[in-house]
């Protein structure tokens, strides 16, 4: 079963980085709470003892502890940034999707069995998100479709944002000194805990899809 604590394991073991600071970085963005006092539900929050109480892991909160684990540095300030990268927007003429959903809404289609072959085009040719941690965040989905061509889908702050226009460049914007990656095999892992997650919770597996398309289905593939 997709548990939490079985989450942050295979996290460990896909990305490289010790099961404890996987953990901690859980458990930070588990007890964040907003202005209100109120939680934020970027990680769940499981009952005592586990078993049939345990809590099951849904596309949201894997995403978030992977944006987390690729730029929260110092990890205290993980749940800020995962809150600024979810708000990103499409930028156009693509668009107004959010990055949290469309991430969200990937994991899903991969989880499902109409999203098989999109799972294996994508593994074949590579696939990936950068993560840009700069003062205005940066985004990109990135996929290598052959040698000759690779797809970009690009996330920014709102339209109005002076940053904006960077993105036409490719966001290979100079002066920023980390890029957080989160790698195809990565991206399959998520994808497979909550695969996991709806074959044993019957509520999830009823659920249905969060993105209505494969977001990287376009004509330049």
């Amino acid at each position: 079963m997709a548990t939490t604590a079985q989450a942050i394991e295979r996290f460990a073991l896909v990305t490289g980085i010790p099961e404890p600071h996987v953990g901690r970085v859980a458990r930070i963005l588990q007890l964040a709470k907003g202005a209100d006092m109120k939680s934020l539900d970027l990680w769940p929050t499981g009952k005592q003892g586990g078993g049939k109480s345990a809590v099951h892991i849904q596309p949201s909160h894997v995403v978030n502890l992977a944006i987390a684990l690729a730029v929260a540095d110092p990890i205290t300030i993980g749940p800020g940034r995962v809150l600024a990268f979810r708000d990103l927007v499409l930028q156009p003429p693509e668009g107004t999707s959010a990055f949290g959903d469309m991430f969200d809404g990937l994991i899903d289609l991969f989880a499902r069995p109409e999203g098989r072959k999109a799972r294996l085009t994508m593994h074949r040719y590579g696939a990936g998100v950068l993560l840009y941690p700069t003062q205005r965040p940066l985004a990109v989905f990135e996929h290598h479709h052959d040698d000759k061509q690779t797809f970009y889908l690009n996330f920014a702050a709102r339209p109005e944002d002076p940053l904006t226009p960077a993105l036409h460049m490719r966001v290979r914007v100079m002066g920023i000194t980390r890029i957080g990656s989160i790698n195809i095999n990565i991206i399959e892992m998520m994808s497979d805990l909550w695969a996991d997650s709806r074959s044993k919770v019957p509520a999830f597996a009823e659920m249905p899809p969060l993105f209505p398309v494969n977001p990287f289905d376009r004509e330049s593939l």
